[in-house]
């Protein structure tokens, strides 16, 4: 299963995998959970055959000296925080996220994050590209190892 995030964004900023996105892949995974509990009746496992997700980040800048995006996907899905709690609807929130993330972490044993630069450096070509040769090389180089 693919789930692509284009954003440029640094490692440190608030993130290319926004809440939102979380959100609709828990949702699939409710759905796939729903549909596994039936197949299970039948004497069919299909969440033991379940793909790896690869998270795709495009026009995506990390500092990858010390951090890698794999540690920006494990990041993301790792339980939200319970510093800034200061109500009962916060606390409510938390454990909603939460929930996502163990949904998501249950569902793909098996998650992969790549991170590829812009395929164009020029704006203007990255609007109207035509051609391959209008693509950077390292990005092409990127799609073919993936």
């Amino acid at each position: 299963m693919y789930f692509c995030t284009t954003r440029k964004q640094s490692w440190r900023s608030a993130g290319a995998i926004e809440e939102k996105k979380i959100e609709e892949l828990a949702a699939l995974t409710l759905l796939v959970d729903r549909i596994a509990q039936k197949n299970k009746e039948l004497g069919f496992d299909i969440k033991r055959d379940f793909p790896k997700l690869f998270w795709i980040l495009r026009d995506f800048t990390l500092d990858l000296e010390t951090n890698s995006a794999q540690d920006y996907l494990d990041r993301c899905l790792e339980d939200a925080s319970s510093d800034k709690i200061q109500n009962e609807k916060d606390l409510t929130d938390i454990k909603s996220k939460n929930k996502l993330r163990k949904q998501i972490k249950s569902c793909f044993k098996n998650r992969t994050c790549l991170a590829f630069g812009r395929p164009a450096n020029d704006e203007a070509v990255l609007q109207r590209i035509e051609n391959e040769d209008q693509i950077r090389p390292e990005f092409k180089d990127d799609v073919d190892n993936l």
